[in-house]
């Protein structure tokens, strides 16, 4: 680069060597070249200078220099102007135009100039205050680099000086950048630019023109710049007569500098023109007004391309906004980046991202900060690829997720995306934004419940098959805004160019400034709910009652002693006389409570003094210390303790299988026995377990009272049961009452009788034993079978003596009051209760409510009656968290409804617990073995009853726990229940109906289990009327013959929906 002899450069590089200013020839400058502009021409003294090279003392221009700096201060404050040209255009900066006509302005303003020839590539950093150039053509190698570095002039705080072409229009002359593209730099600038060139005079006037533009003669040169910038001063406008809104400002003064276009230049007082750009004060956006755009690569756009750029930007700029593009497929923006915006804005078109659950959460991040969010199009973060060994698997993203953002945004998204678009209405839309809205643009749909008070809905839809299902597509809220995809943008049917939905400056403009003024918090206060102390228990209820008797009243007694046996797994609840006779006894008023026969010592006669009787049904004759056993019995019946006795009485030691001899306990009830009579019906030995007995022959009803058979099945002979033998008892005593004599070829036999120390009923003659077991309730993860879930349905056994009669005369309940547990002041009693095993799944009514949701707005909200409601804790505390927590919400919700009573479904919902649950075992990882495990009661009930607690509203508290799974808890289990003072229930689901019509079906009000109580529920849920789960999916609505089966004749069960 050459400078023009005779002068010293102030600026540039310490690189210089000068040769002599008294030469002719020029001197030569490494590096930028830089006019003195205002330095003074102090020349360079003879005595250091010569021909010859010579070099300068550094440490002598230092003092000189620091002594100009003192007698002239405004050396210190100078100005800087970048000056650019094409080398294409012409030879040499010297030459150029800006050197002949801009920089002799611009050195009276105070400026000190470099030249850079951008046909060499743009400057890799500018020093300066001023950018001008002055094109002739407009070609330039990389247009789109020059747009964005002359945008980047502009955001740095630099103003720009454009004379004649803009220079960066294409790069061959045949293929030309797009308006969109120009504007990249243009809307910033203060313009729009839209093409639409003409050189035609004959269409183009001129509607303004002031100084210091001079009328132009001829007007023959047109492109569009609409001034947008309310700050800009247009000099010189001229529009075309054949296009409407064409005014163009060709010459004008922007806040970030000025413009003459073209042949415009001409006609124009140069110096008072620049003067005035450089001297109006930059209105540069401020720090609090910048946003981070964000788009994906993965899309096919860039900086340049995306939505933002092309749409958004000249409208932020509008509104005094600056936008800065970051490329979110590489990684989230750092902490310290994000310190320079007050917000992002996003225009995304595809839904996954990598690591989709890391943006949301930094999404929530910037709303914790303060900054806004604006989402245009597609939210863009709803899944994610996981990489694996087969390949990338896609994970969509759950509600709770991508809500961890949105809630405390001012709305929540319940997805429920339809393809029905017809399904798909406008229910309240505001015109002054959603300017373009034709009834074939409405039908994409997402659920957005816009859930902050002070929101702005400019556009809210409806599914029309979906409840409360109004949708905020789009929104405005204290924190930033929402525009859904196809709202967006649309085709122009006419045009066929892009054509906003929206008045995006409006929905901008709102979506950054709106401001709450309702003071409320979206989030959930987790830490004040995990704070709350645990209540102190409850008063601890008693077995039997607290009651306390007048002393002159005596009780009577209303318990039943029965028997189970261990060796045969059963227990208080699966014992015969339990499956078969409870029900009954209950509704004749007495109280069963059950002794393991074989590990449990037998009762005193003096604890045997509060019960009135007992029932003797046993499946395995052999028990240990049977003579004992037997002479117990008997002691009973002396001390006037009525015995129901089931089947026949042939009882045997468990060690030796050596018969007792049943005579005495027979005779004691009035019967005869003839151990020579009965010898043959036995075979001598052990089978499996019992006594194999001899097939009856000959067999026929010799006498019956009917009244007292026939009750749900008649005799048949043919029925497999009956086909063995019994044995050959005769009354004996003129009190007995015998119902039924039998005889086969061994001889004749009373198996039904009535005595006045109670009853029997021998061999199978009481019920139908159709040797089935129950259908066991199978677990989904269990190996052996691979049978799914399914209801239990024991095998039930048909009655053919009537069990009321029998068991009514047998401990004489002739004048005895008996409570009544299914009537309250003669009325029906009714409740319900929920459990909450699916409280927490999406419904498959709208695909997007949770269950519980769906039963507070179709069911609770409005219902009447009360009901106890309950959770499985883990569904609520496992989704606890500070941003959103949709469970939570909706669990309290509940539980401050008038009607609700609180209840506790455990913590984890255990399926089996005394087995334990299935689950993977931990000390072996990555085999997937599957074994039981131990089930944690303190969790299950202490933790899972306080948390409940907390759930409820001050006034309410969690007063019954609700078993789970096979409803089959320990005595441990219930014990923890009863310390808190609450009761427990769940278990021995009952049903009748038309399929299973048999008394059987119903299970006992109770079941005793090691000296505790478990509250049966009084009907089966949904889960046996929807067989499982596998359909019928409206079988409750068989409940109601239930009902009525258990109404009439006799009213055996409360009004019960599970």
């Amino acid at each position: 680069m050459l400078l023009p002899r005779g002068h010293l450069s102030c600026f540039g590089r310490s690189s210089h060597f000068l040769k002599s200013p008294l030469a002719s020839e020029q001197i030569e400058v490494s590096g930028d070249y830089t006019h003195e502009g205002g330095c003074p021409d102090f020349g360079a003294p003879k005595e250091i200078m010569s021909r010859s090279k010579t070099y300068f003392r550094i440490t002598p221009i230092l003092v000189v220099l620091g002594v100009l700096l003192l007698a002239f201060p405004a050396l210190a404050q100078q100005k800087k102007a970048l000056l650019l040209f094409k080398s294409s255009e012409e030879s040499s900066a010297a030459v150029s135009r800006l050197a002949v006509n801009v920089e002799p302005v611009l050195k009276q303003l105070g400026f000190t100039t470099a030249y850079h020839d951008v046909d060499q590539g743009l400057p890799p950093a500018v020093d300066a205050d001023l950018i001008a150039t002055w094109y002739n053509s407009a070609k330039i190698a990389d247009p789109e680099a020059y747009v964005d570095w002359m945008k980047a002039q502009i955001s740095s705080g630099k103003k720009v000086l454009i004379l004649g072409n803009f220079g960066a229009h294409t790069t061959d002359g045949k293929t030309w950048m797009t308006n969109e593209s120009l504007n990249r730099f243009f809307y910033p600038f203060g313009l729009k630019y839209g093409a639409a060139y003409t050189g035609d005079p004959a269409i183009l006037s001129i509607t303004k023109q002031e100084l210091p533009a001079k009328q132009p003669v001829p007007v023959n040169y047109y492109l569009l710049f609409e001034s947008v910038n309310p700050a800009n001063t247009v000099y010189l406008e001229v529009q075309r007569s054949d296009l409407a809104n064409s005014k163009s400002a060709l010459v004008v003064r922007t806040p970030y500098g000025g413009m003459a276009q073209e042949l415009y230049v001409n006609n124009l007082d140069l110096p008072a023109f620049i003067k005035q750009v450089v001297s109006t004060k930059k209105q540069a956006a401020s720090a609090d007004k910048r946003l981070l755009g964000l788009y994906k690569s993965s899309e096919n756009v860039n900086e340049r391309t995306n939505f933002l750029a092309r749409f958004v930007a000249p409208i932020l700029y509008d509104l005094g906004y600056e936008l800065d593009y970051y490329d979110l497929d590489q990684g989230l923006p750092a902490d310290s980046k994000m310190s320079r915006y007050v917000g992002v804005i996003s225009w995304f078109t595809t839904p996954e991202v990598a690591k989709a659950a890391d943006y949301i959460n930094w999404l929530a991040a910037q709303n914790d900060a303060g900054r806004r969010a604006v989402i245009l199009g597609n939210f863009g973060a709803f899944a994610e690829d996981i990489p694996s060994k087969a390949g990338d698997v896609r994970r969509f993203l759950q509600s709770p997720e991508y809500n961890r953002f949105f809630y405390p945004f001012g709305l929540e998204f319940r997805a429920a995306w339809t393809p029905e678009k017809k399904s798909v209405q406008v229910v309240k839309k505001d015109e002054s934004v959603v300017t373009w809205l034709e009834p074939g643009h409405v039908g994409h749909y997402y659920w957005i419940r816009s859930v902050h008070p002070d929101n702005k809905q400019f556009l809210t839809v409806n599914r029309t098959d979906l409840q409360d299902g109004e949708s905020a597509v789009v929104v405005a809220t204290p924190h930033g805004g929402l525009a859904l995809e196809s709202y967006v943008l649309g085709t122009d049917p006419d045009t066929k160019q892009p054509r906003m939905h929206i008045d995006l400056k409006k929905f901008l403009s709102a979506s950054l400034t709106l401001q709450p003024t309702s003071k409320v918090s979206l989030t959930p206060d987790v830490s004040e709910l995990k704070s709350k102390p645990a209540l102190p228990p409850l008063p601890k209820p008693q077995i039997g009652g607290n009651g306390v008797y007048p002393p002159d009243v005596t009780p009577e007694s209303r318990k039943i002693l029965g028997f189970y046996q261990s060796s045969h797994n059963q227990d208080g609840s699966t014992n015969p006389t339990a499956l078969a006779a409870q029900l009954i006894l209950e509704h004749l008023g007495f109280v069963m409570v059950y002794v393991d026969l074989d590990k449990d010592p037998l009762p005193s006669m003096e604890e045997m003094k509060s019960f009135r009787g007992i029932v003797l049904w046993l499946t395995d004759p052999q028990v240990p210390n049977a003579r004992e056993f037997d002479s117990w019995l008997i002691q009973n019946l002396e001390e006037g303790r009525k015995l129901a006795l089931m089947m026949d009485y042939e009882i045997r030691e468990a060690d030796t299988f050596s018969l007792v001899n049943p005579q005495k306990l027979y005779g004691a009830m009035g019967l005869h026995y003839d151990p020579l009579g009965n010898a043959p019906l036995v075979a001598r030995g052990r089978g499996q377990g019992t006594v194999r007995r001899t097939i009856a022959q000959n067999r026929k009803v010799l006498s019956k009272k009917d009244e007292w058979l026939g009750f749900e099945r008649e005799i048949n002979w043919d029925d497999k049961d009956l086909k063995t033998s019994w044995d050959l008892v005769r009354s004996v005593i003129a009190e007995n009452r015998v119902g039924l004599t039998v005889g086969t070829a061994q001889g004749a036999s009373d198996v039904l009788v009535q005595t006045p120390r109670g009853a029997v009923c021998l061999g199978h003659f009481a019920q139908f034993d159709k040797g089935e077991d129950p259908i066991k309730l199978n677990e989904s993860a269990q190996r052996e079978g691979a049978k799914k879930a399914q209801a239990e349905i024991p095998a039930v056994n048909e009655w053919r003596i009537d069990p009321y009669l029998f068991f009514a005369d047998a401990f004489d309940i002739e004048g005895l009051g008996r409570p009544d547990f299914t009537t309250l002041n003669g009325s029906r009693i009714y409740y319900s209760h929920i459990d909450g095993d699916a409280f927490g799944g999406i419904s498959l009514i709208d695909r997007s409510s949770l269950n519980g949701e769906m039963m507070f707005k179709r069911v609770l909200r409005d219902l009447g009656l009360p009901i106890s409601i309950s959770y499985v804790t883990l569904d609520v505390e496992k989704r606890l968290d500070d941003k959103y927590s949709r469970e939570l919400a909706v669990a309290q919700e509940i539980f401050e409804l008038p009607k609700v009573e609180p209840a506790c479904h455990t913590f984890s919902h255990p399926f089996n617990w005394i087995k334990g649950d299935l689950g993977l075992d931990d000390s072996k990882p990555g085999e997937y073995v599957l074994i039981r495990k131990n089930i944690d009661l303190e969790k299950e009930v202490v933790h899972a009853v306080d948390f409940i607690d907390k759930l409820c509203p001050p006034d309410k508290r969690c007063r019954i726990l609700l078993w789970s799974g096979k409803c089959n808890p320990p005595a441990k289990a219930i014990e923890l229940v009863r310390d808190l003072g609450i009761i427990n229930m769940n278990g021995g689901e009952s049903f009748v109906d038309e399929a299973h019509p048999l008394l059987g079906g119903i299970a006992p009000l109770i079941g005793e289990v090691d000296g505790e109580i478990q509250f049966h529920v009084s009907a089966a849920g949904d889960f046996h009327y929807t067989n499982s789960w596998t359909g019928p999916y409206d079988g409750m609505k068989d409940l109601p013959a239930y009902l009525e089966r258990t109404d009439r004749p006799r009213r055996l069960r409360c009004m019960n929906v599970d």
